[in-house]
């Protein structure tokens, strides 16, 4: 890791006490309707819904308490936790493995066809309302990522066959909003028809790894039509916006990086080399657009702030995982890890997001905590890929 390894080394020790200390448990920036009250004040409208989540999201200060919002286990941050786990692979690890892979397949929702997941809380989006549990393409397919992590860490056939139900409920559980001559593109859950590029990349490359160890040729076939559809929107710098939507065109760091490792993954698998240009062009506009020259990932390309934790960890994982494309990741990957080391709390967590102004000091454990723990894991250790690579048994 070079010579950040002690601090980087010592933050993750203070953070992974103070996740243990809270039982992996914990607030999130969007769990305001977990609250009796705002629920009702809400009027079950999404409207209603959206006031109140962002109104809490973007305070200074963290109601919840007060909201009586409980703190919980998020099946996403349980899924970064399973993920991070599988990479290190101690005896402690191995434990987490069992507890946090049996907590999943215990909560998976079935309803839709294999196994999905979705949010501890319901959450108004701009264009549908998401009730709690519904499970979503992302959150699917980095559980699914996770249990193929750990399913190569123990050998244990079960973490397989969750990987296995993750990849058949995006094959069969979500329905097609979009078709054209390049390909397709499936919902972010079964009740909406958003066609959202790492959504769908996502889903793809899940569909693409788990049917190149499984033998589903069905899956790999689909995967490949939902990477091509999202490839076709590639713009001609190499960037996606967010959604295909007009009022979803933003340009982020961390859906960019999620695109980038998808598609990496998907390439590895395949070969296509259309798929290496594709990504090589995406790393190209990720690397000119999201890089402050003191560290900093900004979430927006086109301005500095706010800054992100969740970002600047998903940079992290991001630049080693595409080091072997561009020299410029390595010198990246170090002024990135130092300035997220600068967002730590003396208690041992990471501050929410940090402004022109000020820093949101609230302890939020799915956004941030076990994004930021996953990347230093995977920062710390050996591996080349953060999702399992084509030549791997």
């Amino acid at each position: 890791m070079g010579p950040d390894s002690t601090p980087a080394a010592s933050a993750l020790a203070r953070l992974e006490a103070w996740i243990t200390k809270e039982d992996f448990a914990g607030w999130d920036p969007y769990d305001a309707l977990n609250s009796p009250l705002l629920k009702a004040l809400s009027l079950g409208t999404r409207y209603g819904g959206i006031f109140w989540v962002q109104l809490v999201k973007r305070l200074p200060v963290n109601l919840r308490p007060l909201l009586a919002v409980p703190r919980g286990w998020n099946p996403k941050g349980i899924g970064l936790f399973l993920h991070a786990s599988a990479l290190r692979g101690s005896s402690e690890d191995r434990e987490r493995i069992t507890r946090f892979g049996s907590w999943l397949l215990d909560h998976a929702n079935r309803d839709y066809g294999g196994m999905g997941w979705g949010y501890n809380f319901p959450w108004p989006g701009r264009s549908f309302y998401c009730p709690a549990g519904m499970p979503t393409v992302v959150n699917t397919a980095y559980i699914g990522q996770a249990f193929l992590r750990a399913w190569r860490a123990t050998g244990e056939e079960r973490w397989l066959d969750g990987a296995r139900g993750a990849a058949r409920f995006v094959h069969e559980g979500l329905p097609l909003s979009a078709e054209d001559a390049s390909g397709r593109c499936a919902a972010y859950t079964p009740i909406d028809r958003a066609r959202i590029p790492n959504a769908n990349m996502l889903g793809a490359a899940l569909l693409i790894a788990v049917g190149s160890r499984t033998g589903e040729e069905a899956w790999i076939t689909e995967g490949r039509a939902r990477m091509n559809y999202s490839l076709a929107r590639q713009a001609a710098d190499g960037s996606w916006p967010y959604g295909e939507a007009a009022n979803q065109q933003w340009i982020d760091s961390f859906h960019t990086g999620y695109n980038l490792l998808s598609l990496a993954q998907g390439a590895r698998f395949t070969g296509d080399a259309a798929w290496q240009a594709a990504l090589r062009k995406g790393l190209d506009f990720y690397l000119d657009h999201f890089f402050e020259p003191d560290g900093s990932v900004p979430t927006f390309h086109d301005r500095r702030w706010p800054l992100d934790p969740h970002a600047q960890a998903h940079a992290l994982i991001t630049l080693k995982d595409l080091s072997f494309l561009d020299p410029r990741c390595a010198d990246l990957r170090q002024a990135v890890r130092a300035r997220l080391l600068e967002w730590q709390e003396e208690e041992g967590w990471f501050c929410y997001w940090i402004t022109e102004k000020r820093r949101i000091r609230i302890p939020f454990m799915r956004w941030i905590q076990a994004w930021v723990y996953a990347a230093l894991v995977y920062d710390a250790c050996g591996e080349a890929e953060f999702n399992l690579p084509a030549g791997v048994a």
